[in-house]
């Protein structure tokens, strides 16, 4: 009798498990989602696979949000659930949201899975969502290589492929600055390189300085040089809207750049690089490169109405940085003036007379001093005159004590120099040649950067009229050596 208790418990036991299974299987949440989509989303994979061995048929439903069990396990990575259902050779649904498929989350799956994938069903690479993507954009924009070559292993011509704006996959690639996959694509679709998007626009527009020596080792990467978008802007146009000096530099370096290319505004490089009454230091170097280079303006050149000066505001911030500067200045070097290098004579004869004034360093360091000193004395007191001045006098008076602050800090330099010669020199020469030498080379660092900072422009003309000059000799030179053959 206890035997048959103990089997009518089991059997009860089973159908009770049996019934729970079904209920568990057949059972849809809200919005058609299913206990497999609920158990994939939480991230239960054992469970996942339980459930679809209990019920292979429940890899086809799709939830009211358009999510197949087989897209949500590509967007958790669960390579074994996903392995159960490629390999079951039952049917499967690859669908997502948005018009998305499977393929398009499997981006961190391994190899295995993505050509399993591509394999059984290869018009999953060639379905666009609702943005006009197919699954290399989103492989490209993951940065995921192997996704992108499994892909294009398979077919190559998905390389053409644009999205809703235009871009390729290897736009895409060149602008994001992911070189690796520009590489691939390139490797395996060649023609890509030729391809524009909406707006007329290549590779080499669209790419980022790092990559242009990498694009421009490709011969037919350099047919599109010169080739220009919508517009009619050439990659250098483009480089110089977008401020991009190094980019500049590189294309107007290259050998095959034609430097007089205009746009349909009529303009070259150059005269984009004009000032357009702004300020902007990467515009004058780029002006700068491509002036040596000869460039030349175009047919109809821009004609900018730059203001002569820009207004300031109020010039009181300006006047109180200048003010404290030379306050500081006068402050130091009248102190320095009493505390004479090498001490004072003490012997009643020379009472209070420099021990070291015949030496020249000394003598150096007091004129140095006392030009310092005068001259931030004078600035700060100019620069109390402009209290409620106007504005022209205020900026006039501006300069002219920036100039004599300029020329104290000069004079405090020298003077620094000066006094630490006189004191070191007979004890250790090659010390106090070394701060010469080091202060020597901060002076000239700085005198040096003021052209280059402020006007560029100015070594660019010297430089431009000295290839004038050696062209104008060289067509004078030409017809006398003409003359001499004819003789």
């Amino acid at each position: 009798m206890t035997a048959t208790l103990e089997n009518e418990t089991n059997s009860s036991g089973s159908r009770r498990q049996r019934d729970a299974e079904e209920v568990l299987v057949d059972r849809q949440l809200i919005h058609g989602t299913t206990a497999l989509h609920e158990a994939l989303r939480n991230g239960h994979e054992e469970v996942a696979r339980y459930l679809l061995k209990l019920d292979p048929e429940m890899a086809t439903l799709v939830n009211g949000a358009g999510d197949s069990p087989l897209f949500l396990a590509a967007e958790s990575r669960f390579e074994s659930f996903m392995l159960d259902i490629l390999q079951s050779n039952r049917s499967y649904s690859t669908k997502g949201p948005d018009g998305l498929n499977v393929l398009y989350a499997a981006h961190d799956c391994p190899v295995k899975i993505i050509s399993i994938l591509i394999r059984q069903k290869p018009d999953l690479m060639r379905q666009r969502d609702d943005h006009g993507k197919a699954a290399i954009h989103y492989a490209v924009d993951a940065d995921y290589w192997v996704l992108v070559h499994q892909i294009l292993k398979a077919d190559p011509s998905i390389a053409l492929f644009p999205d809703n704006d235009g871009h390729t996959p290897l736009l895409g690639a060149v602008s994001s600055g992911q070189r690796y996959l520009c590489k691939a694509i390139l490797e395996m679709c060649p023609e890509s390189i030729e391809v524009r998007n909406h707006e007329g626009r290549h590779a080499l527009h669209l790419c980022k300085f790092r990559d242009l020596r990498f694009l421009m080792r490709s011969p037919e990467i350099l047919e599109l040089l010169n080739e220009g978008d919508e517009e009619g802007n050439t990659p250098l146009h483009l480089a110089v809207k977008e401020k991009d000096y190094e980019k500049v530099a590189v294309l107007a370096s290259s050998a095959s750049i034609d430097l007089g290319a205009v746009n349909k505004q009529g303009l070259t490089a150059l005269d984009l690089c004009l000032p357009d009454g702004k300020k902007s230091y990467r515009k004058k170097l780029m002006w700068l490169h491509l002036a040596t280079r000869g460039a030349p303006r175009g047919r109809r050149p821009i004609k900018y109405k730059v203001p002569v000066r820009e207004e300031v505001a109020d010039y009181k911030p300006l006047i109180n940085t200048i003010a404290l500067v030379g306050t500081l200045i006068a402050t130091v070097t009248f102190a320095a003036a009493f505390m004479m290098p090498g001490g004072y004579d003490t012997s009643p004869d020379n009472l209070g007379a420099a021990n070291l004034v015949k030496n020249a360093a000394l003598k150096a360091f007091i004129v140095s001093d006392t030009i310092a000193m005068s001259c931030s004395i004078t600035a700060v007191l100019t620069l109390a005159l402009s209290v409620n001045r106007g504005r022209e006098l205020q900026r006039r008076i501006c300069i002219m004590s920036w100039v004599l602050v300029g020329l104290a800090m000069r004079g405090t330099m020298v003077a620094f120099t000066s006094g630490i010669f006189v004191v070191i020199a007979p004890k250790a020469l090659w010390v106090a040649i070394c701060v010469c030498i080091i202060c020597g080379i901060a002076s000239v660092a700085v005198e040096l950067s003021f052209p280059i900072l402020f006007s560029p422009s100015i070594i660019a003309r010297i430089r431009y009229h000295k290839q004038q000059r050696r062209k104008a000799m060289r067509q004078i030179k030409q017809p006398r050596l003409e003359n001499v053959h004819h003789e």
